[in-house]
């Protein structure tokens, strides 16, 4: 923290980001692609693979230079206070998923209310937040929607919400992948005068539709290919070839990258819910810039 000089950062207007839940990065990449001048000045990730994984791609350069927390109930929130544009995580889906039990928020695994406590300490000037679809049905004890509960929390908290639903096929996927994003947004959080992302990333957007294009169509080459297809020649092996010839069962390196893959987020899917959400906040009430 150290090296966070509150005034250095404040007066060279980088777009500070914290990712929580970061996984393999999804959420940031694809804010990159809306976010001008995005810097990530802290990752949260407490799966070792991925924790891994970003350590290795900070090394190569690939991602910004940043300390990696292994916790979020660990994270010092209040540290962080006055440096943050914008929160991202994609709190885990244990709770809400219908792969599970989904006991919502009376799972144990429920972390939204100990994650936003922490984020009122940390106050950053906006949060972004992916779940599954079953978030929206799942509920707390008292029978409330999870998605109500947390969008109130929010509000009370000082924030205008927008919330929908995207999916990877929106954007030119092979996959479905339906997400429930939320984006919530707090005026004059990070000083005053400094430059309103939501409107730039709205620029960055302009004339794009909300769905794939015949542009993205033609660029399909460039996802893995799905079930029953051959696998395109840039892809890696799909199985591996024991010391006697013949297929052998993955390994455990190859079953962590597909649990990353599995968990992670579609860039292009982050970038189409930030932008598509940052506009009707924008279009509810003019942003204080």
């Amino acid at each position: 923290l150290k090296s966070l000089n509150r005034e250095t950062i404040v007066h060279h207007h980088p777009i500070n980001l914290v990712e929580f839940c970061a996984g393999y990065c999804g959420i940031g990449l694809g804010l990159r692609s809306v976010v001008q001048n995005l810097r990530t000045i802290a990752y949260v990730e407490r799966e070792a693979y991925a924790a891994a994984n970003l350590a290795s791609k900070i090394e190569e350069g690939r991602l910004d230079a940043a300390p990696i927390w292994a916790d979020l109930l660990d994270f010092p929130y209040g540290k962080f206070r006055g440096l943050v544009d914008i929160a991202s995580a994609g709190i885990p889906c244990q709770p809400h998923s219908h792969a599970g039990l989904r006991k919502g928020g009376g799972d144990e695994r429920f972390l939204f209310d100990d994650w936003l406590t922490g984020i009122q300490q940390m106050r950053p000037r906006c949060i972004l937040i992916e779940n599954v679809e079953g978030l929206l049905t799942s509920k707390m004890p008292d029978g409330t929607l999870c998605i109500r509960w947390t969008l109130e929390r929010l509000e009370r908290m000082g924030y205008r919400t927008a919330s929908g639903l995207f999916s990877a096929e929106e954007c030119g996927a092979p996959h479905i992948r339906k997400r429930v994003w939320i984006l919530a947004y707090a005026d004059g959080e990070r000083g005053q005068g400094s430059e309103c992302f939501l409107r730039d990333a709205c620029e960055i957007g302009q004339g794009r539709t909300d769905s794939a294009t015949d542009s993205d169509i033609d660029d399909a080459w460039l996802w893995p290919s799905g079930p029953n297809e051959p696998q395109r020649w840039w892809e890696p092996s799909r199985t591996i070839e024991s010391s006697l010839g013949r297929k052998s069962a993955r390994s455990s390196i190859i079953l962590d990258r597909l649990r990353l893959l599995g968990n992670g987020v579609v860039p292009a899917t982050a970038a189409l819910a930030f932008r598509t959400l940052a506009r009707e906040i924008l279009a509810s009430k003019p942003i204080q810039s």
